[in-house]
């Protein structure tokens, strides 16, 4: 405290113990004692030669070394403390410092008023679980504490110490990361985890789920998609492949080798039959015979028989049967799930950081979710045709749900007449015209045991009942959704209350979180307040602080780090971490020529210097570079007129 009011900073120079360890004396100095010597480096050596003494010998050296501005002016001011008896007692003391002190405006770039708070590394380890740096997170800290000088520490100890954390966890990332699951199975009984190593005892793959992912499994277990750029095959999965087909049609332009404005025709066709959910398969190989025959298509016409002969893992035609086909029919599901943990994740990070941001990421999602529940149980949707299946679709489904469903159950009271009826095993066949799609569906209604099919296979591919089955139903006097077509996980209680659990939690956490609370709280009241008031919380404040014992809540810095990450001091290294991979490049993908394009024709174009035309290039990169210049055939007729025309000279002379 002397040292920082006064404007000079302290080094620690000897420290003397006795032989059961205590300490017998400390030796500080000032911060600029003694001289800097010259250090030789590869290259010029640059040392103001006004400070070195002239018998001192240069330090000699080949390894280069950063640029270190010079401080040391061989200041005598200094201070030896020893203890006797027990007591601290000043027994030598130098107060005359050679050099100008520090002034006030400059005393918050002293070390001694730069220095890393408990605060600060639990706010920069806490952001880096939402993808900040130490670089974003010292900035957002100026805002909170209004002003760079109040912060207490500098740019470089946030960046340092995230470093540090780095590189503690940088050889025992594997066992940390297994350590984690350890401790999450040793405090909730219902989760899971494996993993598996190989013969050198690095981590190779790892797999964990909680009790609730358990659950929703268990509830929407029944469609689930895998990111396909993982090797699934080898294990048999009981899986069926699909394609995206956004991919696939995406590829077309690409793939048609005739003139742009034919091409108009046979896309809009190729759409019709492709995203069509209602088509049967015969029909849409019948017309997709006749687009490849009324069209040709180039030089890539095998490109679209190989699609065809896959047609079946792509097309919906060749899927109507496959429950929750509809869903599962491209890779949007897999793309958004993607896109919504790129907020969390990047690829420089280590296991340790993975698991923090995913739980991070999925706290987030389930957070969501509960506020939809919540929303659900306490709300109601606004009805609109008054009919009893309508009444029972609001308690059944989600709001999000019932929105489709709504759209079924007025769809079903306009546009639909009857075209036909007949009656055929106990069945009831009614064939009902779509207006709006101008197309006939045939359903089948069993009265005795209520059930329906349509063949829009409306309910196989989403789990909705379709427009035609409701109007059977609210003609037939049906005033409820049947509870086999009520597929559960569209409903509000899909999971079910019989699932819920409470997860273990650590009651001196939850009192550290409303203790930070109540400073945030009782802070910004006090701005209203006057500086008493102020003067008077920041007294009780050190009060606290000086009962608590520094000795016992002195921590090392692996220890804090061991603290923040919430992991146990880790003795012997079993696990190793997975072996990096050395991708070259800079982590783009490769874009197709059409999407290289369309970027191309979204920029401006400017004027090339050297063609004079407004084009996608300057004069660096002009496909025409020569165009300044007149060509050489030009250049040539110039020069045999010029002769010929001193030849003519010369006849006149003669």
């Amino acid at each position: 405290m002397y040292a920082l009011a006064c404007g000079f900073d302290v080094r620690r120079y000897t420290t003397k113990k006795w032989r059961d360890g205590t300490v017998k004396s400390k030796l500080l100095f000032c911060n600029r004692q003694g001289f800097t010597y010259a250090k030789k480096v590869n290259k010029a050596i640059v040392v103001a030669e006004s400070i070195i003494p002239e018998d001192a010998e240069p330090c000699v050296g080949d390894k280069p070394r950063r640029k270190c501005k010079v401080r040391r002016v061989g200041c005598n001011a200094r201070l030896r403390v020893s203890a006797v008896k027990g007591v601290l007692v000043v027994d030598r003391f130098h107060a005359g410092h050679n050099h100008e002190l520090v002034d006030v405006k400059d005393r918050q770039f002293q070390k001694l008023g730069r220095r890393l708070q408990k605060y600060h590394k639990e706010l920069i380890l806490f952001n880096s679980r939402l993808k900040i740096g130490a670089s974003k997170t010292y900035r957002m800290c100026k805002e909170h504490v209004r002003g760079f000088e109040n912060i207490g520490a500098s740019l470089n100890q946030f960046k340092n110490f995230h470093r540090d954390v780095k590189c503690y966890i940088n050889e025992r990332d594997g066992q940390l990361f297994i350590d984690r699951f350890k401790n999450l199975a040793d405090t909730r009984e219902d989760f899971f985890f494996d993993y598996e190593v190989d013969a050198d005892n690095t981590l190779v793959r790892a797999v964990w789920a909680d009790g609730e992912a358990r659950r929703n499994y268990a509830v929407f277990g029944d469609a689930v998609s895998f990111d396909p750029t993982y090797s699934t095959n080898k294990y048999s999965m009981t899986a069926r492949h699909r394609f995206c087909m956004w991919h696939i049609m995406n590829k077309v332009p690409s793939k048609y080798g005739s003139s742009a404005a034919d091409f108009q025709e046979f896309q809009t066709k190729l759409n019709a039959i492709v995203w069509d959910d209602e088509l049967e398969a015969h029909e849409f190989d019948g017309r997709w015979s006749e687009i490849m025959e009324e069209h040709a298509v180039g030089h890539e016409r095998e490109w679209f028989e190989e699609v065809f002969k896959i047609r079946r893992q792509w097309v919906m035609a060749h899927c109507r049967d496959l429950s929750m086909g509809s869903v599962l029919r491209s890779t949007q599901r897999s793309e958004s799930e993607n896109s919504f943990f790129k907020k969390f994740e990047n690829n420089c990070g280590t296991l340790v950081e993975f698991l923090m941001r995913f739980e991070s990421a999925v706290d987030q999602q389930r957070h969501t979710q509960k506020k939809l529940d919540s929303e659900n149980r306490h709300s109601s949707p606004k009805l609109l045709s008054q009919l009893p299946i309508e009444m029972h679709g609001a308690r059944v489904y989600t709001h999000e749900m019932f929105e489709d469903f709504q759209r079924e159950v007025i769809s079903s009271t306009t546009g639909l007449s009857a075209r036909g009826f007949s009656e055929e095993n106990g069945l009831e066949i009614t064939k009902l015209k779509d207006g709006p799609r101008g197309k006939v569906f045939d359903v089948n209604f069993n009265p005795g045991t209520y059930e329906v099919t349509c063949t829009c296979r409306n309910f196989e591919r989403w789990g909705m009942l379709c427009r035609h089955i409701i109007c059977i139903f609210s003609s037939n006097g049906v005033k409820a959704i049947p509870e086999c077509y009520v597929a559960r996980r569209w409903c509000k209680d899909a999971v079910g209350k019989t699932y819920e659990k409470e997860d273990v939690i650590d009651g001196r956490q939850i009192q550290l979180t409303k203790l930070w609370s109540e400073v945030y709280e009782t802070v910004g009241l006090l701005k209203a307040r006057g500086e008493e008031d102020i003067g008077y919380l920041c007294n009780l404040i050190r009060e606290f602080r000086l009962k608590l014992d520094p000795e016992s809540v002195a921590l090392t810095k692996e220890q804090e780090i061991e603290q923040l990450l919430g992991c146990k001091p880790v003795d012997e290294i079993q696990i190793l971490p997975p072996k990096h991979a050395k991708n070259k490049g800079s982590g783009k993908r490769m874009m197709s020529t059409r999407t290289v394009a369309v970027a191309k024709a979204a920029k401006p174009k400017r004027m090339c210097n050297n063609c004079k035309q407004m084009a996608h290039h300057d004069k660096r990169n002009c496909p025409n570079p020569f165009a300044q210049f007149p060509p050489p055939e030009a250049e040539s007729s110039s020069e045999a007129d010029d002769v010929d025309e001193e030849v003519e000279e010369d006849d006149e002379s003669e």
